[in-house]
């Protein structure tokens, strides 16, 4: 193993915590050792049982996890540009000279998905980008887990879908993506439509930074049934295909003219007639398992273009791959052709999860919504579709009384369409999708309504977070924001109005063992702030803080940057109790009672939803600075005393994550709660990180 910079020179004295955990006949159990490169970069060799796992580990994140194989010597390369920023490579495997044969020639099955997470540790310089992540995606078969290597496929991402494509290891490095969106994954046109697999898409979330995310193109067995022009089957038709590259030795039907053969979804699959006098090409689908394939026995060799027995490119270039599917079925439409059958999806609950055999068409949808009482666009409206399919999903309509965008579906797929007024979700119908893409379903629906005089944080029991700014504000209330709840029921809990102020963006705050003084110094103050005992105010704007965390005392410089921020100072307690609603929280040993506009909804919505009482060890101060953290620059996390019920812990994790935080770090040696990740200095509190995207807008 060997450490190099960017520009591959080996870097030395670097530390590397190298563990392996071995269970087969003996439980050898988990072996954790240390050790520094040497002046080259290069780390000593290891050695370990065969399929043993061994995890890497640099600057306590995990950076790999590699299986010990039992003929190969592995070299791995790690290239390191800093804290957290780094990837990994597998060098090809040089066999060992061995008498037993390997069961295993094929390099690039050896190739091993980072399984580990960036772990988060606040009381050091943990410099990791959590807000976006960069990470890496390959494509392997579903049945083999072989890479699948010069591979054309799409990625719907903020509803633009761009090609992306694959390198010789079957590996597309360096996606760049915002912590909780979502990604499609998309495979080759099928008739100018892009095939979605659904057990492919997935979720971005912080642990994905400096991985490789691996997805399995599912494996289609494809019926052929070659017919004449009367419909009648040929018995043993011979044939030959060409995919991926390679064209197969002839190959014969059964004497019912049926043939059965393997493909991956999203791939060209070439049929050529026996005699190599026609052909025809078509995108094997996810959803068409049958193919009936028209032969005209009377073609002749003078009627046909010739075909090329030179290789095929293995995947077309991203421009080409519509026109020369057109093109090849134009060519030969009058000796083969390819009929799919219009099939019903079904969907199979599987260990690994739900399994799509087949898949309909797939077709887009328009929902429109008017005002009832004067039948224009109505605009700022929250509305839910919902199907057993796709579950509930919301969306909010613009000034033309859409959401802007049709929303895609499977044909056949029951849609139920719900409307969010004052909280309460109130049925507006229900339709079967169809193929007619044309089609707009209208809708009536109340206007909705904006509190007076002042921007309002609507906060529902369905985990939906919606701001409303109405056309006139109050003098009064040019500075404030009012917090309301809504049951699932439509009742209203007014639960309270805060202050807020703008500042600078901060950036993360760096750890300096001294006081900076690379500017001019605007301020420079005592203050008794829980752990921050001194605050330091620079002419550029940037701050430095000062105190103490876990016995040290040390420096913080939280740098301001271009943007402005909003900044709410929460009330220093909250206690309401209503009917079926209490919200609970106090502060213990912080002045850190500032957060984000958006964070305090999602906590007063986790609050509301659990009935429990927190304490909380504060978010950040007023300018967006947060010592002794890392990572609550400009309010984006809050902290909270855990619970000393584990399982009232887990409910108030899950209602945070609900309600918009994508990460929430725990303390190593606290239980495994769902949702959340081990990180050092966090055993006396969780920390909760909030996307401040999850916010909707609506304007009146």
């Amino acid at each position: 193993m060997k450490i190099v910079d960017a520009k591959k020179v080996g870097i030395p004295n670097k530390e590397v915590e190298i563990s392996s955990e071995f269970k087969g006949t003996f439980n050898l159990g988990k072996i954790v050792v240390t050790h520094k490169t040497d002046k080259d970069g290069n780390l000593p060799i290891i050695v370990r049982h065969p399929e043993a796992k061994i995890q890497l580990k640099i600057d306590a994140n995990l950076v790999e996890t590699i299986i010990q194989k039992a003929d190969q010597l592995q070299g791995y390369e790690i290239l390191y540009l800093g804290e957290s920023k780094y990837s990994s490579k597998l060098s090809k495997h040089e066999k060992l000279q061995t008498t037993k044969e390997s069961k295993d020639t094929d390099s690039s099955t050896n190739s091993v998905e980072p399984i580990g997470s960036n772990q988060h540790s606040e009381g050091s310089d943990n410099n990791e980008k959590i807000d976006e992540v960069t990470f890496n995606i390959q494509l392997v078969e579903a049945d083999t887990g072989k890479p699948l290597p010069n591979t054309t496929y799409y990625l719907d991402y903020k509803n633009n879908i761009k090609p992306h494509k694959t390198n010789n290891s079957g590996i597309d490095s360096g996606i760049k993506a915002d912590v909780s969106q979502s990604i499609g994954v998309y495979l080759d046109d099928d008739d100018e439509k892009k095939q979605s697999i659904y057990s492919m898409a997935f979720p971005v979330t912080g642990d994905l930074n400096g991985q490789t995310k691996v997805l399995k193109v599912p494996v289609v067995t494809l019926q052929l049934k070659f017919v004449d022009k009367s419909k009648k089957p040929i018995p043993n038709y011979q044939f030959k295909t060409v995919y991926r590259g390679q064209t197969s030795e002839t190959k014969k039907a059964n004497v019912r003219g049926i043939a059965i053969i393997k493909a991956l979804a999203g791939q060209h699959l070439k049929l050529i007639d026996g005699e190599e006098r026609a052909t025809t090409t078509a995108i094997v689908t996810y959803g068409s398992k049958s193919w009936t394939i028209t032969i005209d026995k009377n073609i002749s060799k003078e009627d046909v273009s010739k075909v090329s027995k030179s290789k095929e490119k293995t995947i077309p270039e991203t421009s080409s791959v519509v026109q020369e599917s057109k093109s090849t079925e134009k060519e030969n439409a009058t000796q083969t052709k390819i009929e799919k059958p219009k099939v019903k999806e079904v969907e199979k609950k599987t260990k690994d999860g739900p399994t799509l055999e087949v898949e309909s068409d797939q077709t887009e949808i328009t929902i429109k919504f008017i005002d009832e009482k004067n039948n224009k666009p109505l605009s700022g409206l929250s509305y839910i579709t919902k199907s057993t399919k796709y579950g509930k999903n919301s969306s909010i309509t613009g000034s033309d009384g859409t959401r802007g965008r049709p929303h895609e579906s499977l044909v056949g797929v029951e849609i139920t369409v719900i409307v969010s007024e004052d909280g309460k979700e109130v049925k507006k119908g229900s339709f079967i999708v169809n193929n007619d893409r044309d089609k707009v379903y209208i809708y009536k629906a109340k206007k909705p309504e904006f509190e007076k005089g002042i921007i309002t944080y609507n906060i529902y029991e369905d985990h939906q977070i919606i701001k409303y700014i109405p056309k006139n504000i109050s003098s009064s209330n040019k500075q404030k924001y009012k917090y309301i709840y809504y049951e699932k029921n439509g009742k209203k809990h007014n639960i309270c109005t805060v202050n807020w102020n703008t500042t600078k963006e901060k950036s993360k705050g760096e750890k300096r063992s001294s006081k900076p003084t690379h500017a001019s110094i605007l301020y420079d103050k005592k203050v008794n702030q829980g752990q921050t005992s001194r605050r330091v105010k620079y002419e550029n704007g940037d701050i430095a803080e000062y105190g103490i965390n876990n016995g040290e005392y040390f420096w913080r410089l939280f740098k301001a940057l271009s943007g402005d921020i909003t900044l709410v100072r929460m009330p220093d307690s909250l206690k309401y109790n209503n009917s079926n609603v209490k919200i609970s929280y106090t502060f213990s040993n912080t002045q850190r009672r500032y957060t984000s506009p958006g964070h305090l909804a999602c906590f007063i919505g986790a609050l509301a939803t659990t009935g429990l009482a927190i304490q909380s060890t504060g978010s950040c101060f007023e300018e967006g600075t947060g010592f002794p953290s890392t990572s609550h620059n400009n309010g984006r996390s809050v902290d909270t005393i855990y619970l000393t019920n584990q399982n009232n812990e887990q409910k108030y994790i899950t209602a945070m994550k609900n309600f918009g935080c994508h990460t929430q770090y725990r303390g190593r040696s606290k239980p495994k709660y769902e949702w959340t990740t081990p990180a050092a200095y966090h055993d006396s509190h969780l920390h909760s990180m909030f996307d401040e995207k999850r916010v909707k807008i609506i304007r009146e």
